[in-house]
């Protein structure tokens, strides 16, 4: 298998060799682990890919979700490496994102990856692998003792670093799942010690919107994505620039549509579609959140036929690449048009989602296809996987 990650630098994409997760031809077989992270990371093929600093989220994304495609001998070179060059806190986010990935066929690769984690939180906390999506423990899936840990190591940092909004961000970044509100009050904290900066505003709506989507009372949700939308319109008047404020635009626009501001949610999509340039990485997910909130917007105000012509554009994304693989599919149009009776345009937007799949993740369009062909209403969940 070759998996083509496409940077958000400006660099092309990098092709990492490696047929299999879990074995087959290893990229490092001819280079000894004593030669350092880099060099291993060279051999693969991803150095060139590695992030520096400053770098965005997204970028440092695609560069350790590249750890998907590592081989078994691959890993034990890179765990080698590591353990010469223990501060080399890219060599062990990528170690962190393969054990993540790969956590349901070993329960051993859950507990290395829980120790990576944990040092890096004791030893580098103001590394971005510290805290970001792959490092952070939920309880139904790390334990609750995880979690625990976790957050007396966090909480032992913020006091040891008083003043600092790196720690305080990484400190609720990694509590953004499992302890919301420990983390919305982290960036509360930081606010004042960094006026003006959008981004401690943009988190806190961020973790709102979050808390909004899981909300099953229709009044918990209200109330949250309230809470959602005062930050992000708090955010929007800070973030200067256009291509900040795309950033996060798509979320805001959500949380206007909870709570049922309609126009404003109409006008934050339509600048999403037609501002986002189709140069940007986020340019498929964009299209697709905009227009899945359009189409929303349409069927709430009566508009069926508008909403169908909505639903079939936000699965219209162009050619399928490494930008498809990351989307983040809502489903929520489709469901309220096949409850609706549109089975039609529901059955054409799933057939056209099957376009963009993850490598190795099966999922349930086809399933959900064939009911509505035989007559029936699926249940469309939150994801397709």
């Amino acid at each position: 298998m070759v998996l083509s990650i496409v940077m958000l630098l400006g660099r092309e994409s990098v092709a990492l060799p490696g047929p299999s997760p879990l074995g087959g031809d290893d990229p490092f077989a001819a280079l000894s682990a004593t030669a350092g992270v880099d060099a291993l990371l060279l051999t693969a093929g991803v150095l060139a890919a590695k992030p520096g600093l400053g770098a965005s989220p997204g970028a440092r994304i695609a560069f350790l979700a590249a750890g998907a495609s590592l081989s078994a001998t691959s890993v034990e070179a890179l765990e080698a490496a590591v353990t010469a060059s223990p501060y080399d806190a890219s060599g062990r986010g990528l170690l962190i994102a393969f054990y993540l990935l790969h956590d349901r066929e070993a329960l051993r690769f859950r507990m290395t990856r829980r120790e990576h984690v944990m040092w890096l939180i004791s030893h580098l906390p103001a590394a971005a692998e510290a805290s970001d999506g792959f490092a952070r423990f939920v309880a139904a899936r790390d334990g609750a003792d995880a979690v625990e840990g976790a957050r007396a190591a966090w909480l032992q940092q913020v006091e040891s670093h008083p003043g600092s909004t790196t720690i305080l961000d990484h400190a609720a970044a990694f509590h953004a799942w499992s302890d919301p509100a420990l983390a919305e009050s982290w960036w509360r904290a930081a606010e004042p010690l960094d006026p003006g900066n959008w981004h401690w505003a943009e988190r806190i709506g961020w973790v709102r919107i979050g808390a909004a989507r899981r909300a099953r009372e229709e009044g918990s949700r209200y109330a949250e994505a309230s809470k959602a939308l005062e930050a992000y319109q708090r955010a929007q008047r800070l973030a200067t620039l256009r291509e900040d404020r795309l950033t996060f635009q798509d979320r805001a626009a959500w949380a206007a549509w909870f709570v049922k501001a309609d126009e404003k949610a109409a006008r934050w999509a339509g600048e999403l579609i037609k501002e986002t340039p189709v140069t940007s990485p986020q340019y498929m997910n964009a299209m697709h959140q905009g227009w899945t909130i359009l189409g929303l917007v349409a069927l709430r105000g009566r508009h069926p036929a508008e909403a169908e012509t909505c639903l079939a554009k936000s699965a219209d994304l162009g050619p399928p690449g490494d930008r498809g693989r990351a989307l983040d599919f809502r489903l929520d149009l489709a469901r309220d048009l096949l409850a609706q009776g549109h089975p039609t345009a529901v059955a054409g937007f799933l057939e056209a989602l099957a376009r963009y799949p993850r490598p190795g993740r099966p999922n349930k369009l086809a399933g959900w296809r064939e009911a509505i062909g035989r007559g029936e209403s699926p249940v469309l969940g939150d994801s397709i996987y």
